[in-house]
């Protein structure tokens, strides 16, 4: 049990250490905080300038149309680059690979999902290349 000693402080004993705890020696009050109460509609208006700012909406639609156009590359890859490629391997080119044989272990290098993705990549900055001369999009930035 703590035991009580002159004044406002009391000490505790421990099993190594005694604490000292003392109640606050200043007859000073804490300011009061006014309360700080938000409406919904400051909140809502708040929300929106930050969509406005920083330009999330075209964010979103950059975002969907790119999706659009990788989806639309890789059906002109797989419908048209992957056959060309077919012709000529008699494979499809992400099955091409080089297997190699050393002392009765064997690696197997799958080069053909290497040049099927930079193909994929070298269409995909194309088609994006194409899109932003097209439309002239490199020239919404500029004011």
């Amino acid at each position: 049990m703590p035991k009580k000693e002159q004044g406002s402080s009391s000490k505790v004993a421990t099993t190594s250490h005694s604490i000292r705890m003392q109640s606050p020696s200043s007859k000073r009050r804490a300011p009061k905080r006014p309360k700080v109460s938000v409406a919904p509609e400051v909140i809502v208006t708040g929300f929106i300038d930050f969509i406005k700012e920083h330009g999330v909406v075209s964010l979103a639609v950059g975002f969907v149309i790119a999706t659009q156009v990788q989806a639309l590359v890789k059906l002109l890859v797989s419908s048209f680059i992957t056959p060309t490629f077919k012709f000529f391997f008699k494979n499809a080119l992400e099955n091409e690979s080089l297997v190699w044989h050393v002392n009765g272990r064997e690696i197997i290098y799958s080069w053909g999902q290497f040049i099927n993705g930079f193909i994929n990549l070298i269409f995909v900055l194309v088609a994006i290349y194409l899109i932003v001369k097209v439309f002239k999009l490199d020239r919404l930035n500029k004011s």
